[in-house]
Order: structure tokens, then sequence, then C-alpha cells
């Protein structure tokens, strides 16, 4: 079976900084999500995908700010409770342009589910039919153009035009409510331990003290026609795949501020 998936995405980041600091004011992301998943057994998926659009440090793009970055998994269905994938993905602008990765999927029991699968690996328990409970982590970051003349009104020209990795560590607790089969409600809350700006191409290293953050989300989906057979399995109903393209290495400490 091939299913083909799509949609558009939009996210930013914004930051609190004095205006001839090095950190940007916010990041945008315009982008597609493209992806492929190839189901060629009952037990096994390939997934390929692509999120091409822009990447940037200002609100104004161009065509230096258009990537398309990419990433291939590989899904492994064990049995109805335990599934384990394996991944790579690939970002040019990256200081690591292949990065490797995967996960695992365990529900231990019907009230315990280990879900380690990046970029958000977290223990899972079921309070009641629809309402979730987890601890974990959030792994997640990007890599961003900044704008032509970011640097030179900082006295750093060689900054103008410059890439950046910025990546995020969290941990967190939250809950998640399925309002009805195809809404959901989600929320946590945590600390983020660790945040980054990586000008690789610079030398150039900026972190930041740790904070706490709350996250509030909604995810509607539509259903456009339904399956002619329901697959086997009580929970597992899909194949789950780490989704690599947001997930950033660690990088070395070169310089902090």
């Amino acid at each position: 079976a091939c299913l083909l998936r799509g949609g558009l995405e939009w996210e930013r980041f914004d930051f609190v900084r004095s205006d001839d600091a090095l950190i940007p004011r916010d990041f945008n992301q315009w982008s597609m999500f493209l992806a492929l998943d190839f189901r060629f057994s009952r037990k096994d998926m390939i997934r390929l995908q692509t999120r091409p659009g822009a990447y940037l440090e200002n609100a104004k793009p161009d065509g230096r700010d258009i990537n398309s970055p990419m990433a291939l998994a590989y899904t492994r269905v064990v049995s109805n409770d335990l599934q384990w994938s394996l991944g790579m993905s690939i970002n040019h602008w990256r200081n690591h342009p292949y990065t490797g990765g995967g996960g695992l999927r365990w529900r231990i029991n019907d009230r315990w589910r280990l879900k380690m699968m990046l970029p958000e690996p977290q223990v899972e328990y079921k309070v009641r039919n629809g309402l979730n409970v987890f601890v974990g982590g959030d792994f997640r970051g990007d890599s961003f153009r900044m704008s032509e003349n970011f640097g030179s009104k900082r006295g750093r020209p060689d900054l103008d035009n410059a890439l950046v990795d910025y990546q995020e560590l969290r941990a967190k607790v939250g809950f998640s409510w399925h309002i009805l089969p195809l809404l959901e409600f989600n929320m946590a809350t945590g600390y983020v331990v660790d945040r980054a700006f990586y000008y690789h191409n610079n030398g150039l290293k900026l972190t930041s003290e740790p904070s706490p953050y709350i996250n509030v989300a909604f995810q509607w989906l539509f259903e456009v026609n339904k399956p002619l057979e329901e697959p086997s399995g009580a929970e597992i109903k899909q194949f789950d795949t780490p989704n690599l393209e947001r997930v950033l290495p660690n990088v070395p400490k070169i310089f902090s501020k």
C-alpha cells in the first residue's frame, strides 16, 4: 500500500534580547510537508519525506532562503505491541548534513507505553480512554539563513547571510486528550534545559540560560476515505517514524554568552 501525505507548515521562534545581540529577534519557517509511505508488508514500511520552503531570520524571504531538508526512514512492526524505526536526515544547510537516528515504541501493557521515538521520546500512561499523561523530552531545531545585513548592523559583517543551526532540548510533562476521534488537544510544560545558536561557517556558538515553557496545541485530522479493512491491533493502527529533520546533533561549545 502507498500513502501520500501533504500539508502546509508555519513555525516561528521569538527571542527577547538587546538590539545589538548576535541572537536574532525571530526565526520563521514557511514550508510544505510532502511524504510518501510505502508499506510493502503488514510489518514493514519505508517513508520518504521532504519539507521544501523558506527558513529565514526575518519575514522577507528571497531565493537564498529556500531549502529542502529530506528524511528517509524504515519502520518494522515486530508485533501489535512493539515496533522500531531507523532513519536518516539530509540537510545541506546543517553543520552535519547527514544525521542518523531512530527509536522504538513499546506498549508494555494496557496502561503504559514507552515511546522512545525522536524527536519526542516519552513514557505515556493511559488514565482512561482518550486521556493520556506523559513525561519525556523534546529535541527540536532547524537550520536558518540570516538576513543580508544582520551582521553589518552589529559589527560582524561575516554574519551577513550566514547559516545558523538552532536547537532546543526540553524536559516536559503533560497530557493528551482525544476530544473526538480526529480532534486532539495537547498541553505540556517543562524546562528548556539547553538552547544554542551555532553559526557553523563562522565558528560562533551562543547559548542561553535554562528557562520554563508551556506548549498548547490542537490537532485536527481529516479522513478523506474510510479504510475498507480495519488494521489489526487495538492500539497501534499506524506506523510511527522518527521525524529526524528537526533533530540536530549536539554541537561543540566554541563560544558562549
